[in-house]
């Protein structure tokens, strides 16, 4: 199980990728219709460098860059994780590029750090399997983003305001005309000082209603990690129960005596 050591930095990053399109290549041209070790072997090497690349802005630029330098296509869509797979395993079907990248990204949510790629993939029947697995449940990605744009309607319109309240001519920081809620997207820079500042405002309703479902996304998330009960006050709450249940006993009976302690 590949373990991270120092951490990367922007120099370093082609030196690694080159390490593991190598390392791909052996695999390949090697071992590949024989077994899969090495190839668990690699993903677990990507997963690592996936965790050390996310969230630094000026790692991914320069993933960005390396790809570019090879020709690679990338969308604001393209993941992290299909950014590493594509560099690594560069050449391979979209649909190996898909599995691939798919399993990265449940092995980051998902996996025990202490636990291999090849126990964790096992564990789930198989690269393919993580592949066709539903990504949230039943529901549909359509039906997904309506309920999370519902819910952020609802819950933003009277949401506490994370900056001051101010007044704008800009059309675009006004909702749209002809949609059907009070809402605009700003794009927020951050200033050499820390200050924030907006520069721009858009109404596009196509755009609006990606947002209102990713806020709607997080925003449950948050809600319910919030009402799930911690160790300890599970376990506090399972004694308070006990004792409302033995002192109901004793009462019933008419003693007088004290019931016996709990164990805690």
């Amino acid at each position: 199980m590949a373990t991270k050591t120092n951490k990367i930095t922007a120099a370093l990053i082609k030196q690694q990728l080159n390490k593991l399109c190598e390392a791909r290549a052996v695999w390949e041209n090697g071992v590949y219709k024989t077994s899969n070790d090495e190839l668990y072997n690699l993903l677990d090497r990507c997963l690592v460098l996936f965790k050390e690349l996310a969230g630094e802005r000026s790692l991914i630029k320069e993933l960005n860059d390396l790809l570019e330098a090879r020709g690679a296509t990338l969308t604001n869509g393209t993941s992290l994780a299909t950014k590493i797979v594509r560099y690594v395993f560069d050449g391979c079907s979209a649909e190996r590029s898909y599995t691939y990248a798919r399993v990265l990204t449940v092995a980051n949510a998902e996996k025990d750090d202490k636990v291999s790629m090849r126990a964790f993939v096992n564990s789930r029947n198989g690269v393919e399997a993580i592949r066709k697995a539903p990504k949230d449940g039943s529901l549909s990605a359509a039906q997904k983003t309506k309920i999370n744009a519902d819910h952020a309607e609802k819950h933003y319109a009277n949401a506490k305001a994370l900056a001051p309240s101010f007044t704008s001519n800009n059309a675009g920081l006004h909702p749209n005309t002809e949609a059907t809620n009070d809402f605009a997207v700003a794009l927020v820079r951050k200033n050499k000082d820390g200050s924030l500042s907006i520069v721009f405002g858009t109404n596009n309703k196509a755009l609006v209603g990606v947002v209102l479902a990713e806020a709607g996304k997080e925003e449950r998330k948050a809600a319910d990690d919030k009402n799930v009960p911690t160790q300890a006050s599970a376990k506090r709450d399972a004694r308070d129960a006990r004792l409302k249940v033995i002192k109901g006993g004793t009462e019933a009976a008419g003693n007088t005596k004290k019931p016996l302690a709990l164990a805690a």
